[in-house]
């Protein structure tokens, strides 16, 4: 079961990338048997194994000893990845109750288990349920940790993170910034968080000019207050706004550059970074000798060279969403379809034609599907440093719909 999810450090400093979409299963310190069993995807043994732990820790001790946390969130974890997400929000509930008991009613400590929390309840389409966990989570951290201490900065990320992936670009444009303020005072000026920092800003501008494909639906956040670009009462578009993320993403590029902590590779993503802002923001002309340079760069990593530059990448491939749902069908009712279409890129990264080559069912969503496609926009493949066109460059489309009532399902 892949859930959104995040882990938090609270040591001086920070890690590098700490949200990240992944399964529910972390690294934790664990003496537990249930670890093992988890990895090795056993889940009712690593049920059981947590079970009689805490069962034993309750005999020895008592329901509140602070040794039952960890095997309580094993047994969320496992009982998560089974699909029994009541029972396991219940084990990470009495987690969360314990550490406060023994830490604190605002110890740190919980976040972890309240992120875990957050993932579950996204994953189960409660989006005002994760995001009131995710900001409860950051609450506690800025009451533990003053505005500008660096064990903020996970927390910021992971917050971040969550609104981007809920397109409430303008907060997390917020707390990009925060975390970069904090990055650039507190930290060495090379340090990966602000180059974290930095391209999330960048991040902002880009998905507010060009709106990701979102799996959530972000919507459903809205009745809450949140703001999110859908709302007419929330902060302006910036649509001249350009100028901030190209900054952003050239500040990353003279940190890369600027110290010998970064290699050949790590300059040439900051370069692929900078070189898609232009491309995608119609600077052909500016992104070219960029996307030269890379390619210069990589030529020593040649798996790497060719993951970039062999086969056109998409920076914006926007497509429709699911077919509205009737009101009078559940959701066993539901069925995939599915449009595949081959497309032709051009030098400068334009879609120049569409082919339909499957639409099941036919006639629902393959004329939405093909109109979206030809808004794409795409980094050209690369041979010897010089853009190629390319031809039948597929794209696969699904899509959940409701067939009328009489149509015999076909699973």
């Amino acid at each position: 079961m892949a859930i959104f999810a995040c882990s938090i450090s609270f040591a001086e400093g920070a890690s590098d990338e700490v949200t990240t979409p992944s399964d529910v299963v972390e690294s934790i310190p664990a003496q537990s048997g249930a670890v093992d069993a988890i990895a090795a995807r056993e889940f009712l043994q690593a049920v059981e194994i947590a079970q009689t732990e805490i069962n034993q820790i309750e005999a020895a001790r008592n329901r509140y000893d602070a040794a039952l946390i960890e095997p309580l969130v094993l047994l969320g974890d496992a009982l998560a990845e089974l699909g029994n997400a009541d029972a396991a929000l219940g084990a990470y509930e009495r987690a969360l109750h314990v550490t406060r008991v023994n830490a604190g009613l605002h110890s740190p400590e919980q976040v972890n288990v309240v992120y875990r929390e957050a993932a579950l309840l996204a994953d189960r389409g409660d989006l005002i349920g994760a995001n009131d966990r995710h900001e409860y989570a950051y609450g506690v951290l800025l009451r533990s940790y003053r505005g500008d201490d660096p064990r903020l900065l996970d927390g910021i990320f992971a917050l971040a993170d969550w609104y981007m992936a809920t397109y409430n670009i303008f907060s997390a444009r917020d707390l990009f910034e925060h975390a970069n303020r904090i990055a650039s005072t507190t930290l060495p000026a090379d340090d990966p968080l602000r180059l974290r920092a930095l391209r999330g800003i960048a991040k902002t501008y880009r998905d507010e000019r060009y709106p990701p494909t979102n799996t959530f639906d972000v919507d459903a956040v809205a009745p809450r207050g949140r703001s999110t670009q859908r709302d007419p009462m929330a902060r302006p578009v910036m649509i001249n706004a350009f100028a901030r993320g190209e900054r952003a993403l050239i500040d990353a590029v003279k940190i890369v550059r600027a110290t010998d902590r970064y290699g050949p590779n790590d300059v040439a993503r900051a370069m692929l970074d900078l070189a898609d802002w232009f491309l995608i923001f119609d600077k052909y002309t500016r992104a070219l000798p960029l996307y030269r340079r890379a390619s210069e760069l990589l030529q020593s990593d040649r798996a790497a060279h060719d993951a970039e530059f062999s086969y056109p990448t998409a920076l914006y491939l926007p497509l429709p969403p699911n077919p509205r749902a009737p009101t009078d069908r559940s959701a066993d009712d539901r069925m995939e379809g599915v449009v595949e279409m081959a497309v032709s890129i051009s030098k400068r990264g334009f879609v120049d034609r569409v082919d339909l080559l499957e639409s099941d069912p036919d006639g629902i969503m393959d004329l939405r599907a093909r109109r979206s496609a030809r808004l794409a926009r795409y980094r050209p493949a690369f041979l010897d440093g010089e853009p190629q066109e390319t031809n039948d460059v597929r794209i696969a489309y699904r899509f959940d719909y409701y067939p009328e009532y009489g149509t015999e399902r076909t699973d």
